[in-house]
């Protein structure tokens, strides 16, 4: 009695990693002729001239005439065609093993058909498919496919999948830069912030001891100022700086000059920095922003720009620049306030220098400032009167 083979309840295909030393490689499920099993390593699918499959029973298993490489993936499946292998004739004789034979071979195509399925896209059994259109679109290059807006058929994207990764990481670019200029303008706030605030200080504290200094009132101490005149008008529009007409321009020595026109600046470059604004004494033309991590002050004019590129000499009260590799007096007034420039363009006006203002880290009084000043003391040590007092000086 001839023995079949059984189409048991198992997978067909298993897979196995290489070590690189072992050449035989059984499999679980029945096959009819050795033709119906495939062999992939990793995804590539393998020649006969490499391997060969022993029948055994409701088994068998692979053998390869060289062990593949270690770390490769094996696998083995069982590939049939779908088709009917054998036809029964009206009135024939019905023989059971021919039977049996087919019956297997349909069950097993069922076996494959299942396996293709259980690695599909499905719906869940839970989903009502009544009305809902399944085809696939025509493929479109780029395209990947969507549900459409009722969710009841599938469709091409309106967008190239592909193409996204430029453009999102363009704006992530764009995203990074305005995150950083934004930092570098809240770092150039925060630093114009602690310049002011150590400037006004500065200027405080010399309108006090100018006020103290002032002859025939050793006992007069006083921080009160009474008023600060608006001689200099600084305007901004458009990356364009206006010292208007009428302004009055102080220099370190004293001498003033009132304009007659307009005088406007233009910053031109790429970079960024805080600046400080002068101006000509001769004829009140803004020169350009100085950065004012450049500008200094103090006894005595360096020896090379290792630190600064103009200097205030408190020594002979001029204003020196450093040009073609030496020292020379600047024919500029004292500055006339702070501006910010962004990426070579004027974007804000931070100080204007009125009444009072800095250069390096020395602090000046400009003509018009008054203050309010005890008149002595009576001779119970209560203040007299106070008086008001026009102060100029460095």
């Amino acid at each position: 009695m001839t023995t079949h083979i059984k189409i048991n309840n198992v997978p067909t295909k298993i897979q196995y990693v290489s070590d690189g030393v072992q050449t035989v490689f059984e499999f679980p499920f029945a096959i009819f002729n050795t033709q119906d099993v495939q062999v992939y390593l990793d995804s590539t699918i393998q020649n006969t001239s490499v391997y060969t499959v022993t029948k055994t029973g409701d088994t068998g298993f692979v053998t390869f005439l060289e062990a593949p490489e270690s770390g490769t993936v094996i696998t083995i499946r069982r590939q049939l065609d779908i088709q009917r292998i054998t036809d029964f004739q009206e009135g024939g004789t019905l023989r059971a093993d021919v039977l049996n034979d087919e019956l297997d071979y349909q069950i097993a195509c069922q076996q494959q058909i299942a396996d293709t399925l259980n690695r599909s896209l499905v719906l869940p059994p839970y989903v009502q498919q009544a009305n809902d259109e399944l085809l696939l679109p025509l493929p479109e290059a780029g395209k990947s496919i969507v549900w459409n807006a009722d969710g009841t058929a599938l469709e091409n994207s309106t967008v190239e999948v592909n193409a996204l990764e430029s453009t999102l990481k363009d704006y992530r670019d764009v995203a990074e830069t305005e995150a950083a200029v934004a930092s570098q303008k809240a770092s150039l706030a925060s630093s114009n912030a602690t310049v002011a605030v150590n400037a006004a200080q500065q200027a405080t504290a010399k309108a006090t001891e100018v006020a103290a200094a002032v002859e025939g009132f050793s006992h007069a101490h006083s921080n009160c100022i009474a008023a600060i005149p608006q001689d200099i008008n600084l305007s901004l529009s458009n990356g364009t700086l206006t010292l208007a007409s009428g302004s009055i321009i102080t220099a370190s020595d004293g001498t003033q000059l009132q304009t007659t026109e307009d005088k406007t600046y233009t910053a031109s470059g790429s970079d960024t920095f805080v600046g400080v604004i002068f101006a000509s004494k001769s004829t009140g033309s803004i020169q350009g922003p100085r950065n004012i991590e450049r500008v200094g002050s103090g006894s005595s004019v360096p020896a090379d720009n290792t630190d600064y590129d103009v200097f205030f000499n408190t020594t002979d009260t001029k204003i020196y620049r450093y040009a073609s590799g030496s020292w020379g007096e600047w024919s500029v007034a004292l500055p006339l306030g702070i501006c910010t420039i962004t990426s070579g363009v004027i974007t804000s006006i931070d100080k204007v220098f009125n009444g009072f203002g800095f250069i390096g880290h020395y602090a000046f009084v400009l003509p018009g400032l008054k203050v309010i000043r005890p008149n002595g003391l009576n001779t119970d040590g209560t203040l007299k009167n106070t008086t008001e007092k026009n102060l100029a000086k460095l």
